[in-house]
């Protein structure tokens, strides 16, 4: 107990050496961890979700948030004072119905004290948290509260500047100044340059996650239903057509082959001995056609699967380099008839794929350059103009929404940087614009997402 009592008080310490409130934000949702573990945890500040733990920026639009939204509305309704254990037997069916996707079974709702702004702090893990930790939490989501409350803010519109023997420097003070003295010239002069700078054009560029793909990649698809049995190649492996890619296990195919050739045999002789019974036997003789119907079903079944046979082992239709992930993870699995298995790709044909987010987008036309900074190497970036951007966004793996961008490589630094599967950030260029609308763009846009308007 002591030992976490030494941890809340460096964790107040940290609070107070903070810088921004953005700092003390993300103190609050990552480093409690050290006052009673968590698998995630989430913030609010003024009925507005400030931030997620291990997230960077927070996708409002997402599925994650969304959902996030209706857990703090039933909270808000209530508005409990003190720390309350949930589950999702707490919530509405319409929230608890998805509590599994995205939170463990147990959680803890700490409120941010009163007198301050309205939000709390809600933890989620595996198991129930004990009193001990509900009360350490209390005390450092207080102390929290108080440095945030406090945390440094700018010079305020009517007061005194740093140093509080000099004139007052707030706004009226500078006014006054304006009508009687130079430091109102001054203000005004630097105004007039403020304004005249917001109407010098400059282009509107976005920032986007990107990763060197495979422009037209060749899908090698399982060409018939059965289990891998082995890989003759390895991931980024040089590849030349008619090369062995895989084959599948044969013993099934080969056992179906057996029992197809010895059913052929029957219909075959079952065939001879009613032609001989059909010369004295009318009723033989009616079975014949019959019997010659099933002893062509049988020769096209056996034909059938001795072609499934000669496909059991998958080669190459072109060169390039083999892209996939472990091929380990394949043997021994059952696959269906077209699923893919592993693509191949030329190393020169390559492109761009970036994901805009749905609160970045700009209006993008074809031809328009892009510009790709890799993590291996952003002094060099890699240029190229858009190919296409998707009509409709689409789910990305970690649940964000965002628009598919394609992009032709105009010349890149270097083919070990460049390779497919590098990946970096890439900077899409727009249509021009004022420099005022480049600087009000994102704040407009998240004030109208704030007020609803």
């Amino acid at each position: 107990m002591a030992a976490s009592t030494e941890q809340v008080l460096d964790l107040i310490r940290k609070a107070r050496s903070a810088q921004s409130k953005a700092e003390l934000q993300f103190l609050l949702v990552n480093q409690t961890h050290a006052l009673a573990s968590y698998r995630q945890a989430a913030l609010w500040v003024n009925r507005k979700l400030a931030k997620l733990s291990g997230v960077v920026k927070i996708e409002s639009n997402g599925p994650y948030a969304q959902w996030l939204a209706q857990v703090y509305d039933e909270i808000d309704r209530n508005r409990p004072k003190i720390p309350v254990p949930l589950t999702a037997s707490h919530f509405p069916s319409a929230v608890a119905k998805d509590w599994a996707q995205w939170f463990p079974e147990f959680a803890l709702w700490v409120p941010l004290p009163t007198g301050g702004p309205i939000g709390g702090l809600l933890l989620a893990r595996e198991a129930p948290f004990l009193e001990h930790e509900v009360a350490l939490l209390t005390e450092w989501v207080d102390a929290w509260q108080h440095t945030y409350q406090h945390q440094r803010k700018a010079l305020p519109l009517l007061g005194r500047s740093a140093n509080d023997n000099e004139k007052p420097q707030g706004f009226f003070g500078r006014m006054l100044d304006g009508l009687f003295g130079t430091g109102g010239k001054k203000l005004l002069w630097g105004v007039a340059i403020l304004t005249a700078l917001g109407f010098v054009p400059v282009p509107l560029t976005v920032l986007a996650p990107a990763e060197i793909v495979p422009a037209n990649p060749e899908l090698i698809r399982a060409p018939l239903e059965g289990v891998i049995d082995r890989f003759y190649v390895q991931p980024n492996d040089p590849i030349k057509k008619g090369q062995p890619l895989f084959s599948f296990d044969e013993r099934l195919i080969k056992s179906r082959l057996e029992v197809s050739i010895q059913s052929l045999g029957i219909a075959e002789a079952e065939y001879r001995q009613a032609a001989q019974l059909a010369l004295s036997d009318n009723q033989a003789k009616l079975n014949l056609a019959n019997l010659a119907g099933q002893i062509q079903e049988r020769r096209v079944e056996v034909a059938y699967i001795r072609d499934q046979l000669s496909r059991s082992q998958v080669t190459a239709t072109r060169d390039g380099i083999a892209l996939l992930d472990d091929p380990s993870a394949w043997i021994g699995r059952p696959v269906a008839v077209g699923e893919q298995v592993m693509r191949i790709a030329a190393l020169e044909d390559k492109e761009i794929e970036a994901w805009i987010s749905i609160s970045d987008l700009i209006p993008i036309e074809p031809q328009n350059p892009v510009q790709m900074y890799l993590n291996a190497n952003p002094l060099r970036p890699v240029t190229g103009t858009v190919r296409y951007l998707g009509y409709d966004p689409v789910t990305r793996p970690d649940g964000t929404l965002a628009y598919r961008l394609r992009a032709k490589l105009v010349e890149t630094s270097d083919d070990n940087e460049a390779r497919i599967g590098a990946r970096g950030t890439v900077k899409i260029e727009g249509p021009t614009v004022l420099a005022a609308y480049w600087v009000l763009r994102r704040p407009w846009s998240a004030l109208q997402s704030h007020l609803g308007i």
